[in-house]
């Protein structure tokens, strides 16, 4: 840290000038130590837009605080990010929150169902409904994830392929975010799954939809400008606090909510291909008394 600054991270710097801050810098300072996890994303301009006030102030509160500007601050905000998210911490702080005795599993339950609750109150059921009439009536469907979230990707592309709806599950780890993009059309839907900070593939493949007009669908637990600003629609949903441990109950309440939806509007369609591969697992499956070398 520059010698010029004041000691101590910028929580320790909120905290010891809270009470000489103006109304405004209180407001900002409410704003960044509530939501520091999304503030690390913003510039001035979008920190300013989001609390209602002006660039400058931004800029003044931050040089209250000691720093020479907003990108000073944000610096140092986003080395505390860093830290605090890292696996290891994220398992640390999810497991000293729970009760270690027998109550154990209920205490995990209820912080579940919690999570779940708020999703009620963030999933705008109007952009549901246009994203299960996006899946219905695209060319082919594309269901981009990564890491434990393919497991996601795979049950949506699973489950709507089986309403015979073509549908691929996609990987944008490194160059593979590439491989498909070519084949995307305006008569397609895109799927993505992604989650706390947008990488560079999430980057790549959403301006590359925007670029060329291609409907997509985002689900995703930030509300940040850089995650969402190039989504038609967006599926939001915390997951739980930030920096914690994050279980997939409450995407996985959201992909399920899309199916049914799907299952809805396609009505009897969906149910004649369900009908259709439960007679082809009759006629195709082996007798299981027939000995397999009759």
């Amino acid at each position: 840290m520059d010698a010029s600054k004041p000691n101590g991270d910028i929580f320790s710097r909120i905290r010891s000038s809270y009470d000489s801050l103006s109304a405004t810098n209180k407001k900002i300072a409410d704003y960044v130590s509530s939501s520091y996890d999304e503030v690390v994303f913003l510039s001035a301009s979008d920190l300013a837009q989001q609390l209602k006030t002006s660039e400058a102030a931004v800029v003044r509160f931050s040089q209250a605080l000691g720093y020479t500007g907003f990108p000073d601050l944000k610096r140092e905000l986003v080395s505390y990010y860093r830290e605090q998210t890292t696996p290891a911490r994220k398992v640390m702080r999810y497991l000293d929150n729970l009760t270690p005795d027998g109550s154990f599993y209920q205490s995990l339950v209820q912080r579940e169902m919690e999570y779940l609750k708020d999703s009620i109150h963030t999933i705008s059921i109007e952009v549901l409904w246009k994203a299960v009439d996006a899946l219905c009536s695209a060319s082919h469907r594309y269901v981009y994830s990564t890491g434990v979230n393919m497991g996601l990707g795979h049950y949506l592309t699973y489950r709507l392929n089986r309403f015979r709806l073509k549908t691929s599950s996609e990987s944008y780890s490194g160059k593979e975010v590439f491989e498909k993009m070519p084949q995307f059309t305006s008569n397609d839907v895109i799927v993505n799954y992604g989650f706390y900070q947008p990488n560079r593939e999430h980057t790549v493949l959403m301006r590359y939809l925007r670029d060329r007009g291609i409907p997509n669908i985002l689900i995703t637990d930030s509300a940040v400008p850089p995650m969402v600003q190039d989504a038609d629609l967006v599926l939001y949903a915390r997951r739980g606090p930030f920096g914690v441990f994050h279980s997939l109950l409450v995407p996985m309440a959201v992909t399920n909510a899309l199916i049914i939806g799907v299952a809805e509007r396609l009505g009897d369609e969906a149910l004649a291909s369900l009908q259709t591969l439960s007679e082809l697992r009759k006629t195709y499956t082996f007798d299981q008394r027939i000995p397999f070398d009759s």
